[in-house]
């Protein structure tokens, strides 16, 4: 799930597996934020049901199969102006998914002459194929140098990772990798300026640069430090090696050469990527995965969620702060909380207050800590299941299931966050307006559920 603004509306995008075919398939959908929101009733005492979209659903498209995270970039493939574009990795297929997002919302993701595969609607030319398996994470970072204030947005290129939790190589032993391209690539891709595979040209997407660096829990782009010579980009990766057991944060530091057009050629080393720093996160807190990544708005903090290889009291899960202006990155602080937390979403409210909420898969609660500080502080604990009446029939049902992401807007004097639920192909709606999030609650569920075995909770 993520927010899109495409200069005319914000478009909420959300991928969903497709269960008859196992996970292996699934569709990207775009939503009309202000529709969504209009589904919503004023907060009551009861939670809010609607086993539809309505008129919010926009469009959507079939893509391989479902990512666990999407990123957008702005790429120039229609007309003189960039427009943004959602990219999926897909999992099990070892593809990048690049879907671009019209003004009005609407999607598409093929080129005309392209081959498409029956069953999807992307073709070749928007599906990008990586050299590493079960593709899950994914993020984007700008390229600067000295002189980047002075460039054209436009003309700024940017540079997209994809994080694989196992590789193609080593022997069989599981091995993270993220793969790196540019945004020009991908452009040259969505236009036909190149095709997917040539054997003469060195923009072969199976020769873009690998880094090792075992399974990947999350990648946040950094603000790097401009140089004069080339253009850089900084990421920090949240990497972990289950059979070791290690756990480290990996700061990268990606430099290039490359001008608009050029093909990333790793032979001529025109991209260079360099894991400068490391952070052992296995030796100082004894967590042995990492979970999830985010950073803050600023630049100066990054969020980490890590497992621990036993349940501590009651806990088996934490929140890390991560101070990333230094050299190396520092780590501040840790607070255990939860059973299995997911990624991290972190909403920087218009009245400075910087509230992290974190999803946990085991219990479908979501927790609220103030991070404000450098010392978090659990304030809330979002309930994730409630009653619902089936004519006289009252069951227990999970309003958030196995929550996911979280992404937040404004709607007029309401602030609302929408959770999408892994396990029954809805999306919660959470009213965040108050400043103390101990009254945060779910308010309404959007969706028909439906189980992965197509199992409806209705009598």
């Amino acid at each position: 799930m993520t927010l899109v603004d495409t200069g005319d509306r914000q478009v909420l995008i959300v991928g969903s597996s497709n269960f008859d075919r196992r996970f292996n398939a699934g569709r990207l959908f775009s939503f009309s934020v202000t529709a969504l929101a209009d589904l919503v009733p004023p907060a009551s005492t009861d939670v809010f049901f609607r086993n539809d979209f309505g008129d919010a659903i926009i469009d959507s498209v079939r893509v391989d199969s479902f990512s666990g995270e999407l990123a957008v970039v702005n790429l120039t493939t229609v007309g003189d102006a960039p427009s943004p574009h959602v990219l999926s990795p897909s999992r099990f297929n070892n593809e990048l998914a690049v879907v671009r997002v019209a003004p009005d919302g609407s999607l598409s993701c093929e080129l005309e002459g392209s081959p498409r595969e029956t069953g999807f609607d992307c073709t070749d030319s928007h599906r990008v194929g990586l050299l590493a398996r079960d593709a899950y994470r994914v993020t984007v970072a700008e390229l600067v140098t000295s002189s980047t204030t002075t460039v054209e947005q436009k003309d700024r290129q940017q540079v997209i990772a994809v994080g694989s939790l196992s590789a193609l190589f080593f022997g069989g032993v599981p091995q993270g990798t993220m793969s790196f391209m540019t945004s020009d690539y991908l452009e040259q891709r969505l236009t036909g300026a190149l095709q997917p595979v040539s054997a003469d040209e060195n923009c072969n997407v199976n020769d873009l640069p690998l880094v090792t660096v075992r399974g990947i829990g999350g990648i946040v782009p950094l603000i790097p430090t401009p140089v004069d010579t080339a253009s850089a980009a900084e990421m920090l990766s949240l990497s972990f090696n289950s059979a070791s057991p290690t756990l480290a944060l990996v700061r990268h530091r990606i430099t290039t050469e490359l001008e608009p057009g050029d093909c990333p050629d790793p032979e001529a080393e025109n991209i260079d990527i360099v894991p400068t720093q490391e952070v052992r996160l296995d030796a100082e807190l004894s967590a042995f995965q990492g979970r999830g990544l985010v950073s803050s708005g600023d630049g100066t903090r990054a969020y980490a969620t890590v497992r621990f290889p036993d349940a501590r009291d009651t806990f088996n899960s934490a929140v890390v702060v991560v101070d990333v202006t230094t050299d190396p990155v520092r780590l501040i602080s840790a607070v255990e909380v939860g059973e299995e937390l997911g990624r991290p979403s972190l909403d920087e409210r218009p009245d400075g207050a910087r509230l992290l909420y974190v999803g946990d898969m085991r219990t479908d609660q979501i927790y609220v800590l103030n991070v404000i500080t450098d010392q978090p502080v659990v304030t809330a604990r979002i309930e994730g299941r409630g009653l619902r009446d089936f004519d006289g029939d009252v069951r227990q049902v999970r309003l958030l299931d196995q929550p996911a992401e979280t992404v937040f807007v404004q709607d007029g004097d309401r602030r609302l966050a929408f959770v999408s639920n892994f396990t029954n192909s809805t999306i919660g709606v959470i009213d965040v307006t108050d400043t103390d999030p101990r009254r945060h609650r779910v308010i309404a569920r959007l969706g028909r559920d439906l189980d992965p075995q197509g199992e409806s909770e209705g009598p």
